[in-house]
């Protein structure tokens, strides 16, 4: 699993720091996003270009090399009784681990992560070293925002918890993929789950002529612009600027196209923390409670925990910080 987090150090005794990764490494130096080039852009060219991402419908694929094999926990499996403990022992090391971590903007022109790497079938959770980890200061990059999640937080709240955006690639997937206009008549504004079904509505030309309501998401014109008018030259800030202004129309784009504050930068911290420490916190955890077994079954149902895991303590950090901002504003 590629992580935005970057970190060296020397070994010593087992602290909950991470252990060093070798790609998506900090440089010296980083783009400040905060400045918006106050000149009109130049109009798209929608030429085929070598700088441009790929138009074909596979940018809207979702990856499902990760579905095949599918285990799901049963809901009476022994470990479920154990996630409130569980998510609570992995909030705790995380808050050590997020009290040291810097986070700042990546370069502008930093390269697509690599594909995630499965833990192969035959595998243990993980070979966590007993005795040594490498310790430093954790660093990482800002994860990219979803654009209807910046605009509305709360509703599609799920934007955030479900996915990781870590490259304008994976931006554009997202957006051609979840935030698709549903079908709908364009008499009555009636919506439908597929064409046939809108179609044959309108055929019968039975609804009355009403005032069109806004349909919310994009049309088939936008999400063809979202990979026609990007072009990779241009650096992920003015890239995702791009999206924003295609998406919706005459608003102007946020300050950072990044999750740099808040809930947002909690949530992406934590993804990166787990992507590194998960399956050595939750082993450290069942040996606490004799139950790491080493069966096929077991070792299935401990990398299964460490999913189920990772998506609690996702809700854990997004729920407080609910409240804190409810506390805030009351």
């Amino acid at each position: 699993m590629p992580s935005s987090i970057a970190s060296s150090g020397t070994k010593r005794s087992r602290s909950g720091h991470p252990k060093s990764l070798a790609e998506n490494q900090m440089p010296q130096e980083n783009s400040n996003y905060d400045e918006w080039s106050s000149e009109e852009e130049e109009e798209p060219d929608y030429s085929s270009s070598e700088s441009e991402s790929d138009s074909d419908d596979d940018t809207f694929s979702e990856d499902e090399s990760d579905s095949d094999q599918e285990y799901t926990l049963p809901e009476n499996h022994k470990f479920q009784s154990l996630r409130p403990e569980l998510v609570q022992f992995s909030y705790t090391k995380f808050q050590s681990w997020r009290a040291v971590a810097q986070y700042v903007a990546p370069p502008d022109d930093r390269l697509p992560p690599r594909k995630r790497i499965r833990v192969d079938e035959g595998a243990k959770v993980d070979d966590c070293d007993k005795e040594f980890v490498v310790v430093s200061e954790p660093r990482g990059f800002f994860h990219l925002a979803c654009p209807f999640n910046v605009s509305d937080p709360g509703k599609y709240k799920q934007c955030l918890l479900q996915n990781d955006l870590q490259s304008m690639e994976q931006v554009i997937s997202h957006v051609g993929h979840h935030h698709m206009q549903p079908f709908y008549c364009p008499r009555c504004s009636e919506t439908f789950d597929s064409v046939i079904g809108r179609d044959d509505h309108i055929l019968g030309r039975e609804c009355k002529v009403l005032p069109i309501k806004k349909i919310e998401g994009i049309n088939t014109e936008q999400r063809g612009n979202l990979t026609k008018r990007d072009k990779v030259y241009r650096g992920e800030a003015k890239r995702w600027r791009r999206i924003w202004t295609t998406v919706f129309l005459n608003s102007e784009p946020p300050r950072s196209p990044y999750l740099d504050k808040g809930c947002g930068l909690a949530i992406s911290m934590a993804r990166d923390y787990w992507s590194i420490n998960g399956q050595c916190c939750v082993l450290e955890f069942l040996e606490s409670w004799g139950m790491d077994g080493d069966g096929e079954e077991d070792m299935r149902a401990q990398r299964e925990l460490c999913k189920l895991t990772l998506q609690d303590l996702l809700e854990k950090i997004f729920e407080e910080n609910e409240s804190d901002e409810e506390q805030t504003e009351g």
